[in-house]
């Protein structure tokens, strides 16, 4: 998924910068609806490649339980790690792949197409993974002058369910 996300990215950012004057009337559009009603309606053109992704790839259901259990395991295993716990439970490998996953999953946390009647995907991104949206920090590990990211798993309010 990491690596698809890139490859995404990537073709997005591309696609936005010939699309200059679609992006254009985007940002007329989002500055009309801000004056309206104080907040932007209208995702910019990347962003609302970000939402096709979270909603089509990253949340359909066989995806998300796989990855959430995964996101689930290496949080509380880096956990473990510190509180000064079993520091073999983990890899620097490991913690990395977490830290990249928590990148991703905050560059997709991006606002809804407030114009689309369509379901609300942000709501679920953070319902199913909001404890690495929110409950991640840096700090030092019990690894040598390595950072690691923190999940708080205290928080987990958990996604399951095909309708979740």
């Amino acid at each position: 998924v990491l690596h698809f996300w890139r490859i995404y990215r990537a073709w997005l950012r591309v696609a936005g910068s010939f699309a200059t004057k679609l992006c254009a009337e985007v940002e007329f559009e989002r500055s009309k609806m801000e004056a309206r009603r104080g907040l932007p309606g209208t995702p910019k053109v990347i962003d609302y490649g970000a939402i096709c992704f979270r909603s089509q790839v990253l949340l359909s259901y066989s995806l998300r339980s796989a990855l959430q259990s995964s996101i689930e395991w290496l949080a509380a295993s880096l956990a473990v790690c510190e509180e000064g716990g079993n520091t073999s439970l983990i890899s620097e490998e490991d913690a990395d792949v977490f830290v990249q996953c928590a990148k991703m999953l905050q560059e997709l946390d991006v606002a809804d197409d407030a114009q689309s009647e369509r379901a609300a995907t942000q709501a679920k991104l953070r319902r199913c993974f909001g404890v690495a949206l929110e409950g991640l920090h840096q700090q030092t590990g019990p690894h040598s002058n390595r950072r690691w990211a923190v999940w708080n798993t205290s928080s987990s309010g958990g996604c399951s369910g095909a309708g979740a």
